[in-house]
């Protein structure tokens, strides 16, 4: 009787799940157009790799993550306050229009910080590095 020996486990890639989170970038940039809901496939798509990931590119599908959160409670909250503004100085002062040009400016910012939040994470991603410059770089040597 032989033993048979089975190999050892294939060590992971250190580049394991980079093109997940390139995905999850290119979703979130291209995310305005269809109101988030790319952006929610994104999300998915980010949770469902991390676990996997190298160290280096979970720091990004985190941040992803991160970023479609703070965005979602940004816009929320953001448009709630500017409601419960609106619903006050509206009858009061009959600002009709500055308040939906208030939302419409707010919005624009908060999309604008969303994709320029990507677009950096997305050149670090290609630069082979971690989201965040405190953390250790990628399997790159130095």
């Amino acid at each position: 009787m032989s033993l048979q020996q089975t190999p050892p486990p294939a060590s992971p890639s250190p580049n394991e799940g980079k093109i997940e989170a390139l995905a999850v970038y290119a979703l979130y940039l291209v995310s305005w157009p269809t109101v988030g809901t790319l952006g929610l496939a994104g999300l998915i798509i980010a949770y469902l790799a991390r676990g996997r990931a190298a160290p280096w590119v979970r720091t990004h599908l985190d941040k992803e993550i991160r970023l479609f959160w703070l965005t979602l409670a940004w816009v929320i909250g953001g448009v709630v306050l500017l409601a419960v503004v609106g619903t006050i100085l509206l009858p009061i002062l009959g600002l009709g229009l500055l308040f939906w040009l208030g939302i419409g400016v707010y919005l624009t910012v908060v999309g604008i910080w969303f994709h320029v939040s990507g677009v950096i994470g997305l050149l670090r991603l290609l630069d082979n590095r971690a989201a965040d410059e405190s953390l250790p770089a990628s399997g790159k040597s130095a």
